[in-house]
């Protein structure tokens, strides 16, 4: 499971993108992690759905996320 570590002043948001933007597997996971205070926004691309709370908005919280489908990601 590969995680991805937020640092730095300023997050802000990531994207996650459409099966037609990305080669990532459906079932396939990773997790992002905060290090810093402050917080982290994950929004959809077009044409995404995200299941689940997608903000992150304490230091050292993580969240692990998975594409269930071609347009469709869960956080948890």
């Amino acid at each position: 499971l590969n995680t991805f570590i937020l640092y730095g002043p300023a997050i802000g948001t990531i994207e996650l993108p459409a099966s037609t933007d990305t080669d990532f597997p459906i079932g396939g996971q990773f997790q992002i992690q905060l290090t810093v205070s402050g917080s982290c926004t994950i929004s959809p691309g077009a044409g995404v759905t995200i299941n689940g709370t997608a903000t992150l908005s304490s230091q050292w919280q993580v969240k692990t996320v998975k594409r269930v489908s071609a347009s469709v990601w869960t956080m948890f």
